[in-house]
């Protein structure tokens, strides 16, 4: 028969991707210490995608890779840090052709948690009896607010109903008390963390 031709071109679609943070592409709201999932859908181009991983601190105005070009569509990390982020991926096919996705704002909130202290004597605390001329180590722990911490020791003379400052507000959380004297004595520390925020221990006697 007669011969037919039949010229066959490649139909190039431009190459498209579109970026999904935990399902969502709003502004999303977190925590510090929360775990965010990336997933990336790319269309077009020659396939076999390659993806890379970015993430913009709008506080400081740097990019940071989390990622380098990887074959998996999907990227998972934790927000180690407060202030707003803008998380993104460039997407390569097997030409070369690159493209970004669109750009995803998480609003990383930082979890506050009250300042809270408490005071051992010891180790313990407990009452402590102790004879003329002995020491006691005081130790004091503090938990939330915003370290760092700095810590005022002072003592109550039960006798006398007076308070002493042993040692002003000093990044050691220990300190060493000697006895010269005998009588009953009520110690405690303030502490204050790194935004003025100040709390007292309870009191040991």
């Amino acid at each position: 028969t007669n011969r037919l031709t039949v010229k066959v071109t490649k139909t190039t679609t431009p190459l498209a991707a579109n970026l999904t943070v935990n399902n969502m592409t709003g502004t999303i709201d977190a925590k510090v210490g929360d775990g965010v999932k990336l997933n990336v859908k790319a269309t077009g181009g020659s396939g076999n995608y390659t993806y890379k991983y970015v993430v913009y601190n709008t506080n400081t105005k740097v990019w940071y890779t989390l990622k380098d070009y990887n074959s998996s569509a999907t990227y998972t990390t934790k927000l180690s840090s407060a202030g707003t982020k803008q998380f993104a991926v460039t997407v390569k096919d097997s030409e070369g052709n690159t493209v970004s996705t669109n750009r995803i704002t998480v609003e990383v909130n930082k979890v506050v948690v009250p300042l809270s202290a408490e005071l051992k004597v010891n180790g313990s605390t407990d009452k402590v009896v102790v004879e003329k001329g002995t020491s006691i180590k005081l130790t004091a722990e503090a938990t939330g607010g915003s370290e760092v911490y700095t810590y005022k020791f002072a003592v109550l003379n039960v006798d006398t109903g007076k308070w002493y400052v042993l040692r002003d507000f000093d990044s050691n959380s220990e300190y060493t008390y000697s006895f010269d004297y005998s009588g009953t004595k009520q110690f405690a520390v303030t502490v204050k963390d790194s935004e003025g925020t100040t709390v007292a221990t309870n009191r040991l006697t």
